[in-house]
């Protein structure tokens, strides 16, 4: 679940048109095992996202997306 919520953070990181070196701040709200997950793994997540932190709620803007048929609501921010 982990590794597909990467790829579509690294989708969403493209669509907004950051560099592959910016750091971000990552919104995530999820149901209970995903957000589990998350937490299990949060290290490993903010590493392969350039994440400096990784908040398991979101804002307006946040769009929603299916990650092991289970939406998710996603957010990301540049950094710095």
């Amino acid at each position: 679940m982990v590794r597909d919520l990467i790829r579509v953070v690294q989708n969403l990181r493209k669509e907004s048109g950051l560099e592959v070196s910016d750091r971000i701040a990552l919104y995530v709200e999820a149901g209970p095992e995903l957000i589990g997950a998350v937490e299990m793994f949060e290290e490993y997540l903010a590493n392969e996202t350039l994440a400096e932190h990784v908040y398991r709620e979101t804002g307006d803007g946040a769009e929603t997306y299916e990650i092991a048929g289970e939406d998710v609501k996603l957010a990301l921010e540049r950094v710095g």
